[in-house]
């Protein structure tokens, strides 16, 4: 089971930076994310229902992250490691 000691539902995150952070096990269900860089950060989080704009994932592994029903506008997967 998900585990999300972290709760931050339905947030608004724009121009953040989020690179290299520790993002595991974190509830970001239906947060707006626009233009935020989170290139290299651990991402186990749940973005069930996200709204990702202007996005930079590169190198960053998703594999373990939720996505299901996220909106990805202009998002860069590159050398992401993602289960979509």
């Amino acid at each position: 089971t998900w585990m999300y000691p972290i709760n931050i539902p339905s947030s608004y995150f724009s121009n953040v930076n989020f690179r290299d952070a520790n993002l595991s096990r974190i509830n970001f269900c239906s947060c707006s994310f626009v233009a935020c860089d989170f290139r290299g950060a651990n991402f186990g989080a749940n973005l069930e229902g996200a709204y990702l704009i202007d996005i930079d994932f590169r190198g960053t592994d998703l594999s373990s992250a939720r996505l299901y029903h996220a909106t990805c506008i202009r998002v860069n997967f590159q050398g992401t490691n993602v289960n979509l």
